[in-house]
């Protein structure tokens, strides 16, 4: 620690001995001058929208990104060319205010160009803005001759080991290997499921499974790393982690369960996203398919979160597996009045007027039975929605009762005759 506390007044010292101070004002002075000029002139160049070719639109992005340090090198150029003169003995050495001011303008252009490859992602975009923060605040540090003197300061050991020592370089160098494999790792999962794979005919599910992979693997490897630059030996955490891998294993047999499961979901494509199927009972659409658990939405708008075990291991009727073909059976009963010929006509009319009706397979109507009070009748129609197949068979029993009713046949009610068998029954009148 008290090595420490001295390498601390050390690079106090050099902070307070170098001229890093008129510098940094001067950088900030002129950039705070420029940023409101350079905000007007933004507006006479509005940015383009996605019916213009991309490299018009990363032109005017590019320009726009560019106003701001442009303006301030100028102003920069001029105001220090009059310092120096002024006060030669305090501005004489502040050439790296330029190189500082150049370099924000390489990184506003970079990032307004790779903006658009991810515009929808403010976590990515994020990503991207750190990453480039602190490219130029290691610049910035090097040019302001602070940079040898921060690393000494960093490098000094915090705590030793038997074999190694953690320095605040180290902690610090962790953290940012955590922070950017973790945020490689969300960048990659969502290109390579939405763009990359899906560009290369690769089904979406698939897509999706791939993508999952790939960033719990950049994040494992993310962790490793972090493990070596913090000096610890990855052959001795190896063998740790499998021995203490084989007794968390068997606690968390059903966790490994359902993460196995996921994964044969995943790469089978038996169960995809968006397919419509009864499991335990309920019916549901599935939303998304995860590597330990599943989100099935059911027809009341409940999400339903289900262990992949329960796809694995139970029998699934599945909707939409194969085709989205489905069948809708409606029952109906008319009076013994009526004639079957023309009830069958009527039903197949009705059919061919509903839109989600397909006309192939073409609907039919069978003479189910002859029932107590009715005869029965079954319009059999295919439609290719599975979600849909309520609102059809609602849609087909509102038409048919509108056309018996404009034919005048008679929907029966069952009728029954009592018949007393006890002989004659006393009647006595009050």
């Amino acid at each position: 620690m008290a090595e420490l506390w001295a390498s601390l007044r050390e690079f106090l010292v050099i902070i307070a001995e170098s001229d890093w101070l008129h510098q940094f004002g001067l950088i900030l002075g002129i950039t705070l001058v420029c940023w409101m000029p350079a905000k007007l002139l933004c507006r006479r160049w509005p940015l383009l929208g996605p019916g213009y070719p991309l490299y018009r639109r990363l032109t005017r992005r590019s320009v726009r990104a560019s106003l701001w340090p442009l303006l301030s090198i100028v102003v920069g150029l001029v105001t220090l060319k009059i310092l120096v003169r002024l006060w030669p003995q305090i501005f004489g050495e502040s050439e790296g205010v330029i190189s500082i001011l150049g370099l924000l303008l390489g990184l506003r252009i970079l990032e307004a160009l790779t903006r658009p490859l991810d515009p929808g992602r403010e976590d990515h975009r994020g990503l991207r803005r750190t990453l480039l923060v602190l490219l130029f605040s290691v610049v910035a540090l090097d040019q302001l001759d602070l940079l040898n003197a921060l690393v000494s300061f960093l490098e000094r050991p915090i705590f030793s080991g038997a074999n190694s020592s953690v320095t605040s370089l180290s902690i610090l160098a962790a953290m940012g290997a955590l922070m950017l494999m973790g945020g490689l790792a969300s960048m990659a999962q969502h290109q390579l499921g939405h763009r990359v794979l899906p560009r290369l005919g690769v089904d979406y599910t698939l897509a999706e499974a791939l993508a999952t992979v790939a960033r719990y693997f950049l994040v494992i490897a993310g962790g490793f790393w972090a493990l070596d630059l913090l000096g610890f030996d990855l052959s001795t955490i190896g063998f740790a982690v499998g021995a203490l891998g084989v007794g968390i294993g068997m606690g968390l047999q059903g966790i490994v369960n359902n993460f196995v499961s996921g994964l044969i979901l995943m790469f089978e494509r038996s169960i995809k996203r968006g397919d419509v199927l009864t499991v335990e009972g309920t019916d549901g659409k599935v939303q998304r398919i995860g590597l330990r658990a599943s989100v099935i939405r059911s027809r009341d708008g409940e999400d339903l979160i289900m262990p992949n075990s329960i796809f694995t291991d139970n029998t699934i009727t599945n909707y939409s597996f194969g085709d989205d073909l489905k069948l809708v059976d409606v029952a109906v009963g008319v009076s013994y009045d009526s004639d079957p010929n023309e009830i069958r006509d009527l039903l197949l009319e009705v059919a061919a007027k509903q839109d989600t009706v397909l006309e192939r397979p073409a609907p039919l109507v069978r003479f189910r039975d002859f029932g107590a009070s009715s005869i029965d009748f079954e319009l059999r129609a295919w439609i290719r929605d599975p979600w849909g197949v309520p609102a059809a068979r609602s849609d087909l029993l509102f038409a048919i009762w509108y056309a018996l009713k404009d034919r005048g046949i008679e929907i029966p009610f069952p009728q029954h005759d009592l018949h007393l068998r006890s002989g004659e029954l006393p009647v006595r009148m009050i």
